[in-house]
C-alpha cells in the first residue's frame, strides 16, 4: 500500500443474519460517522478521481455523465483554460470543509494538497506586491512575477497544531465525549443506539427464534474498506453488505432515479445562457449535442466543485416522498441536522455567472506581519491584512470581477453523456463529419436556460447516461408544443 496511507483502522460492531449472510445493522461510534459525514462534503469530481484511481477492475463505477465530464476537463489543452490554476482546481477540486476531513481518523482523500497560501516573491521590496495572497503558485502578481513564496496563515498554524495533537479526539463532525453509540442500517439509515430500538430492529427483521439469528462480531475498516464503502455507496443498495460481505452481495447496480425540480426556481439576478442544441429528427426531444460558449462550460465545470449534500439538498422533497438517491438519500437525511450553516464552495471558485444560484464562501483575508531586516517600521506598518487574488484572472484582467474558468470567446460541443469538445471555429463540414451530424437527421433549436435548467441538468448529469436530453426535456417539451400551437 502507498505509504501516504497510514495504517488506520475503526473499529465496528457488525451483527449479521446468519440465514440470508447480509449485514443486518453496524453498531459504530464517532470516528466511522464522521468518516460517513465526509463523503457527503467531497466535491463530485474527487469522487469521480477516488473511484477511478482506487476501483476494481470489471468493477468500474460510474456517477452518470460526470465521469465523462471530468475526464473532458483532464483532457481538455490548458490553452483552453483561463489561467494554469483554473484547470488545477478542478481536476483537484477542494471542500470548505477540508480542514476538518484531514483531522478524520481515515481520510481517503490523500491525492488532494492542503489548502496553501502564496505571495511574490517580491513581497519584502514592494509594497504592492505584499498586498495579495493566492491559494495557488500558478498565479502572478501585478508585477508579472509568480506568486510562488508559500507564507504561512493563522488558519493554517491552527490546523497544524491540532493535527499535531492526540488522535483521541471527540469527534470531527460529531462531537460527543467520546462515548457516543450509532446504529446503521443497511440501506445508511443512523439513529441514535438505545435498548429500545435493539430491540425493534430485532422484531424488524421478522426473527422467529430472535437474536438466535443473528450474529454478531467486530470488523476492522482501514483505507482499503473505507474506498470500498465509498464505491458501494453508489453502486449498491446495500452498502455495509457490500463492503463486509462482498462475495454475499448481488445488489449492483444501485438504481438512483432522475427527478426534474417539480416547480420553476426563482433566477438568479435574472442570470441566463444561451447555447445551440442538435435534435435528433426521430426522437424531437433527444439533443445529439449542444454548441455553446464559455458560459455553459463554466456551468457544467461548476458541477465537478460541488460537494455530494449539494445534489441530496436540491433533491430533497419537501411532502418527505423518496428524492431518487437510495442510500445517499438516506444517508443525507440522517445528518441533515448535523451540517452548520447552508452548503457552500471556496470563494475562488467563484465566477461571473452563478446560474445554480451555489452560496460561495466569503473573500478570506487575514493579518500578516513581515518580520525580516529589509522591511522596517513599527509593528502596525509590519502587520498588514492580506487580500485574495482570484486565481482565474490574469493581470491584465485583475480590476474586473471573477470570470469563468474557460477563456471567453472559446466555442465548444457538449454531447448528451458530456463529453466536452473545444472548437477553433463554428462548426466546419469537416466538424460535422467527424460528430456525425447530418442535417437531414438532426433540428436545430436556440433555447436559453435559467436556474431550473441548470439544477435539472446537475440532477440528470449525476443520475443518468444523457444529461442534455434528460436535463433539457421539460424546456424542449414546452418549445416544441409551443411551436406545434402556433403551426
Amino acid at each position: 500500500m502507498d505509504q501516504r496511507f497510514e495504517k488506520r483502522t475503526i473499529n465496528v460492531l457488525l451483527a449479521d443474519h446468519l440465514d440470508k449472510h447480509k449485514v443486518v445493522w453496524l453498531h459504530s461510534g464517532n470516528d466511522f460517522v464522521d468518516l460517513l459525514y465526509s463523503f457527503l462534503t467531497m466535491p463530485l469530481g474527487t469522487i469521480v478521481r477516488l473511484l477511478e484511481n482506487h476501483g476494481r477492475l470489471r468493477q468500474t463505477v460510474t456517477l452518470g455523465c460526470l465521469n465523462n465530464l471530468y475526464k473532458s476537463v483532464v483532457d481538455m489543452n490548458i490553452d483552453n483554460f483561463r489561467t494554469e490554476a483554473c484547470k488545477q482546481m478542478l481536476v483537484y477540486p477542494k471542500s470548505v470543509k477540508e480542514s476538518q476531513c484531514k483531522m478524520l481518523k481515515i481520510n481517503i482523500d490523500v491525492d488532494t494538497e492542503a489548502t496553501k497560501h502564496f505571495m511574490c516573491p517580491m513581497y519584502l521590496q514592494r509594497k504592492s506586491c505584499r498586498e495579495f495572497f493566492s491559494n495557488f503558485n500558478t498565479s502572478r502578481c501585478s508585477c508579472g512575477n509568480l506568486m510562488k513564496k508559500e507564507i504561512s496563515s493563522p488558519e493554517g498554524e491552527e490546523f497544524a497544531s491540532r493535527l499535531g495533537g492526540s488522535c483521541d479526539y471527540d469527534g470531527v463532525f460529531v462531537h460527543g465525549d467520546g462515548n457516543l453509540a450509532f446504529i446503521l442500517s443497511d440501506d445508511l439509515k443512523i439513529e441514535n443506539f438505545s435498548r429500545e430500538l435493539f430491540r425493534k430492529r430485532v422484531k424488524d427483521l421478522g426473527c422467529v427464534n430472535g437474536l438466535d439469528e443473528i450474529g454478531e462480531g467486530e470488523a476492522e475498516l482501514g483505507f482499503r474498506e473505507a474506498m470500498t464503502f465509498l464505491r458501494s455507496l453508489f453502486a449498491s443498495d446495500t452498502p455495509l453488505t457490500t463492503t463486509f460481505y462482498p462475495f454475499n452481495s448481488s445488489t449492483y447496480p444501485s438504481k438512483r432515479a432522475f427527478k426534474p425540480s417539480s416547480s420553476p426556481c426563482d433566477s438568479v439576478l435574472g442570470q441566463v445562457l444561451s447555447l445551440t442544441v442538435y435534435l435528433s429528427k426521430q426522437d424531437k426531444r433527444k439533443v445529439m449535442y449542444a454548441k455553446c460558449g464559455e458560459g455553459f462550460i463554466d456551468l457544467l465545470c461548476t458541477f465537478l466543485v460541488l460537494p455530494l449534500e449539494y445534489i441530496c439538498e436540491i433533491s430533497a422533497s419537501d411532502d418527505g416522498c423518496d428524492d431518487g438517491l437510495g442510500c445517499i438519500g438516506n444517508l443525507f437525511r440522517s445528518f441533515k441536522g448535523l451540517s452548520c450553516g447552508e452548503i457552500t464552495i471556496p470563494w475562488y471558485y467563484r465566477c461571473r455567472k452563478n446560474l445554480l444560484g451555489v452560496p460561495v464562501q466569503t473573500l478570506p483575508s487575514f493579518y500578516s506581519c513581515f518580520e525580516d531586516h529589509a522591511f522596517s517600521g513599527d509593528r502596525e506598518d509590519r502587520l498588514k491584512k492580506v487580500r485574495p487574488m482570484d486565481p482565474k484572472t490574469e493581470i491584465s484582467d485583475q480590476s474586473r470581477s471573477s470570470g469563468g474558468f474557460v477563456k471567453s470567446n472559446k466555442k465548444f460541443l457538449v454531447s448528451d453523456d458530456l463529453i466536452i469538445t473545444p472548437l477553433n471555429t463554428d462548426l466546419t463540414v469537416r466538424d460535422l463529419k467527424r460528430f456525425k451530424i447530418s442535417f437531414d437527421e438532426v433540428n436545430i433549436e436556440e433555447i436559453t436556460i435559467g436556474r431550473t435548467e441548470a439544477i435539472n441538468l446537475l440532477k440528470a448529469s449525476f443520475v443518468t447516461s444523457s444529461a442534455l436530453s434528460d436535463g433539457l426535456s421539460d424546456l424542449l417539451t414546452k418549445k416544441l408544443e409551443a411551436k406545434e400551437d402556433n403551426s
